[in-house]
């Protein structure tokens, strides 16, 4: 089963990364490819030596569902005329101090943050990230350490939870579908949903068959502590998002759409409450 497991999240470990990188250290047979790995009674947490994250889902009889969630570390600057620019990780400045594990309780990792326009990381600001395995719960951190040359603007650390899309299959076909057809998928998969439970403490059910739109307030409000998802994909394994006190969640897709084509949620820590950057993303599989 590991060699299954490790074959499915290789391929989707490599659609979420950059193709260059400085790898880290590597585990030998049967987890070659990967830093770290935990194993856990729902999910295993696979950290590869390329730097990319993944969680696989396991069904109730042990084995991987075969969509992982990918984790994607970043950070976010705010221009002078209000408007976003992303910085990813610069893969050729990956680094950690940890020696590589079969066994992950705790890491911490480093690298610089990328200027897309130059493709350049030179004087770009350093990222530290931390993932802890504690009690079947990962707990990710992330903050900056060296603001480089890039200290004029603001930038905040986020951390990115991706689903991508469910039932490929289906989608692919479905425009050739009758009307008979559709409402059938569309009751199969009524029951998948992604509930929020607001800063303010409203909470949000939302029908994945329903178009979303995340700019709506009555979606993502001032943000969210706590996210639920619920999806037959993987087998009533019901999957948990909590953002620490002084830090949320933003539920984000290329909608408006239905959730189930993709979506994914940006954590981030609020700056003027968590200044030492000490505010924590947890990921629950029930």
């Amino acid at each position: 089963m590991m060699n299954q497991i490790r074959s499915m999240a290789i391929g989707a470990t490599l659609s979420l990364i950059q193709p260059a990188s400085a790898e880290l250290p590597m585990l030998e047979q049967p987890w070659l490819g990967y830093f770290a790995v935990a194993q856990e009674r729902n999910f295993q947490f696979l950290f590869s030596s390329k730097g990319g994250f993944n969680l696989m889902v396991l069904d109730h009889q042990g084995a991987p569902i075969q969509q992982s969630i990918g984790l994607q570390f970043l950070g976010l600057e705010t221009l002078p005329d209000g408007s976003i620019k992303e910085l990813p990780m610069a893969l050729d400045t990956f680094e950690s101090s940890d020696p590589p594990t079969a066994k992950l309780k705790k890491t911490v990792f480093r690298f610089k943050l990328t200027d897309q326009a130059t493709g350049q990381a030179i004087g770009q600001p350093t990222m530290e990230g931390t993932i802890e395995i504690i009690s079947g719960t990962v707990l990710a951190n992330a903050r900056i350490i060296d603001k480089g040359a890039s200290d004029k603007n603001p930038i905040q650390p986020v951390i990115r939870t991706i689903f991508t899309a469910f039932y490929v299959n289906e989608n692919i076909h479905k425009e050739s579908w009758d009307r008979k057809q559709v409402k059938e998928f569309e009751k199969r998969i009524g029951a998948d949903s992604v509930t929020l439970k607001h800063l303010d403490e409203k909470r949000v059910k939302l029908v994945c068959v329903d178009k979303t739109d995340p700019k709506s307030k009555e979606v993502n409000g001032g943000g969210s502590s706590l996210a639920e998802v619920e999806i037959s994909f993987y087998q009533k394994r019901k999957i948990e998002l909590l953002a620490a006190p002084n830090s949320s969640l933003t539920l984000c897709n290329a909608g408006p759409a239905p959730l189930h084509h993709g979506f994914w949620f940006q954590w981030s820590a609020d700056a003027a409450k968590d200044p030492d950057g000490k505010a924590k993303l947890a990921l629950r599989i029930q």
